[in-house]
């Protein structure tokens, strides 16, 4: 009977690692004991046996290698070879590349916020853009319905797959403690992106992330589970909602108020004591002047100037307003 070892997945940021000591090939090892050590971005990090055993393997110390990858079996045969074909056998395709006990151990002492992304789109590749400019925070999971029902799939820019949006599946994920935090990725459906918040938010902490090249006012606020892209400014006593998604180059003036599961496109900008409403998706290169109030559930087109309150929920192209009918369950 053989163990595989594997590679674990210690951090979202790495891909690869290097062996920094390792045992010697052949040697007899006792179950928790320690096989390598690897040196990550973060820390060195050490791989345990799960079996008593022989551990044969064929790295060399600073070989750099994969998540995922097969470092070795344990084998109760002294003799067993790497080379023989009962290693195909070991390869188990459908098993994912998941974050290691000891790699969440590490993130907890680091003090590195690990963070489970819902949604896998565009919008994922956004988020870990941005995560991987701080420091104290890094992508541990995400979760999407088209991704886990692709079976080859099980990450996504090396980060693991962990199921289908499912607030009840995310929830017990949280409680077995897989991730410290989620943010929702989803920008381009309001609905769903304020469906999925309220359905997690008295049960699961949110992020929230800020670009380090954006600038937030002391005075400002910025609601849980909100994302503020590179080049944007929130000035003074400005208040953002929860669960906000705001592109590239969004200015929020002074005084400014944006209700919650707001999102905007790059280039759009608030002028002092705006307040928008809830569910309001902005396209790009807007400008809205001073004390306009634009109403819940509007949607706001793109390369316009508004320059007129928005009273009913509207759809606003070519500064021209549509009334818009809202269905019970957006609101949700």
């Amino acid at each position: 009977m053989e163990c595989k070892v594997n590679c674990p997945r210690f951090n979202a940021n790495d891909d690869t690692y290097f062996i920094q000591e390792i045992v010697e090939s052949g040697t007899f090892v006792e179950k928790e004991s320690i096989l390598i050590h690897l040196e990550t971005s973060k820390a060195v990090v050490d791989i345990a046996a799960d079996e008593d055993g022989f551990f044969i393997h064929s790295l060399e110390l600073d070989d750099e290698v994969e998540v995922g990858q097969l470092l070795g079996v344990i084998s109760e045969d002294k003799n067993f070879s790497l080379s023989s074909d009962e290693i195909t056998n070991l390869v188990e395709e459908d098993n994912p590349v998941t974050n290691s006990n000891e790699a969440e151990d590490f993130s907890t002492l680091l003090g590195v916020e690990r963070i489970a992304v819902i949604g896998g789109g565009r919008g994922f590749d956004q988020i870990m853009d941005l995560v991987s400019q701080l420091s104290d925070k890094v992508v541990s999971c995400v979760y999407d319905d088209v991704l886990f029902n692709e079976k080859s799939r099980i990450t996504k820019s090396g980060v693991p797959v962990s199921g289908k949006i499912s607030g009840d599946s995310i929830i017990a994920d949280y409680h077995r403690n897989k991730f410290d935090s989620v943010i929702i990725s989803i920008s381009s459906n309001l609905a769903a992106r304020n469906i999925i918040f309220n359905q997690l938010d008295e049960s699961v902490p949110f992020s929230t992330l800020v670009h380090p090249n954006s600038f937030v006012s002391r005075s400002a606020s910025i609601g849980r589970g909100s994302v503020i892209f590179q080049f944007s400014s929130v000035s003074a006593y400005a208040v953002v909602g929860n669960n906000c998604f705001l592109s590239a180059y969004t200015n929020v003036e002074h005084h400014c108020q944006l209700g919650s599961s707001l999102t905007t496109g790059p280039g759009v900008f608030f002028s002092g004591s705006v307040i928008v409403g809830e569910r309001v998706k902005f396209g790009s290169t807007i400008s809205v002047e001073p004390n306009i109030k634009i109403a819940d559930d509007s949607i706001i087109g793109s390369n316009i100037l508004i320059n007129f309150d928005v009273e009913t929920p509207s759809i606003i192209v070519n500064n021209q307003s549509v009334d818009r009918k809202i269905n019970k369950w957006v609101k949700q």
